[in-house]
């Protein structure tokens, strides 16, 4: 029985969707179900997902016949799943493989579990990024990272999701809109570890 639903948004970028999905495949907690969500692919990508997914039954492959963004991809993949924890990974990026133990570990009564992450740079070196601490409050402008939040799903619902009802319809910075949404209303914990890598890469990030 899973208890997290993971929702990995992609377009146009086969192999590094391949590398984030493994990195959900090799977690160490294995109660997830992860939604992944195709935005339009129209370089193969979609074709090579399938094959890729077709023989894990932990995986959904949905897919936008029109471009959407990242963030109603997410909302596909948020409303297409059922379980009381929610956690996103962009598809260039990389989860380690304690993130889901560790965070759920530390849910407790939380609505949000927060984790630290790090940029890989172009070359391979490592850049550390400013790190939030404690509970209870965490500002949105310090925290709008979609790879580190386990999220509780009633909480996402009652902000308007990723791109419901009160979402703002942005071409950039959907990420703010939905983080200043959400932690305005949750109770915060920080798993003090790094959790999630964020890669610099050509193209749009």
């Amino acid at each position: 029985m899973h208890i997290v639903d993971v929702i990995i948004p992609t377009r146009n970028r086969a192999a590094q969707t391949a590398e984030a999905v493994r990195s959900v495949q090799s977690q160490t907690d294995e109660r997830w179900h992860l939604y992944l969500v195709d935005d339009a692919s129209d370089d193969g990508s979609f074709e090579t997902l399938e094959r890729l997914t077709a023989d894990d039954d932990r995986i959904t492959l949905l897919r936008h016949e029109t471009v959407g963004r990242a963030a109603r991809a997410r909302q596909t993949g948020f409303v297409a799943g059922s379980a009381e924890w929610i956690a996103t990974l962009d598809s260039d990026d990389l989860w380690l493989p304690d993130k889901l133990e560790l965070q759920l570990a530390a849910a407790g009564q939380h609505d949000v579990v927060l984790g630290w992450h790090s940029w890989i740079r172009a070359d391979g070196s490592v850049r550390v990024t400013r790190r939030p601490v404690g509970q209870g409050r965490v500002s949105p402008l310090f925290t709008a990272n979609v790879d580190v939040a386990l999220m509780r799903r009633d909480l996402v619902d009652r902000v308007g999701g990723f791109a419901g009802p009160g979402a703002l319809d942005l071409v950039a910075d959907e990420n703010i809109d939905f983080f200043i949404r959400l932690l305005a209303r949750a109770d915060v914990v920080v798993v003090e570890q790094v959790v999630a890598l964020c890669r610099d890469h050509v193209g749009d990030r």
